[in-house]
């Protein structure tokens, strides 16, 4: 992931002003796409969610200001296909469904160490099904907060058969992880 996100970002540059996004911006701004479509329930995404996803990365709503060239750049990424359209009318979409795994475990390595709800957790794992990889680079990378977020959701009962397995990947990467004690 890392030299992915390092070669994208060499190929996002303006002759003028450098790179339009870093690797790290790169990073935040996969993760906040991964997100978008778990919490839309859709693994694709117009246009103009692309670019909301840029404006929260770079912390502003002047995207063009801050970063020419960006927003018609963001639909040419190497990791997104697009379909129906051109690159402002497509739907876009990862390339391949483990960039799409990948990235949603680094948004919940991010968001695992805040201070959401019990119950705000639980809508998001209830959403539609997390791929068991997902869980597990969540739970190697951050063994102790992710057992946090299983007390955090044992706390709350859901009869949502999405939740319910993935609450149950949570616990089964944990127990893995401590040799299934």
């Amino acid at each position: 992931v890392d030299q992915y996100l390092s070669r994208e970002s060499q190929k996002l540059v303006d002759p003028n002003r450098g790179p339009l996004l870093n690797p790290e911006e790169l990073r935040e701004f996969f993760a906040e796409v991964a997100e978008l479509m778990h919490d839309s329930a859709q693994r694709e995404l117009e246009h103009a969610d692309l670019v909301m996803c840029a404006q929260l990365v770079i912390g502003s709503d002047a995207l063009e200001s801050v970063r020419p060239g960006l927003t018609r750049r963001l639909s040419s990424l190497c990791g997104f296909g697009v379909e129906g359209g051109a690159a402002t009318t497509g739907k876009f979409y990862f390339a391949h469904e483990v960039m799409f795994d990948c990235f949603l475990s680094l948004a919940l390595q991010r968001k695992v160490n805040g201070s959401k709800s019990a119950d705000s957790w639980a809508a998001f794992f209830s959403k539609g099904k997390i791929h068991p990889a997902a869980v597990d680079w969540l739970v190697d990378r951050m063994p102790e907060a992710a057992a946090a977020l299983l007390r955090k959701l044992q706390s709350v009962a859901l009869n949502v058969s999405a939740y319910s397995e993935n609450v149950g990947f949570l616990w089964g990467s944990l127990c893995k992880a401590s040799n299934n004690v």
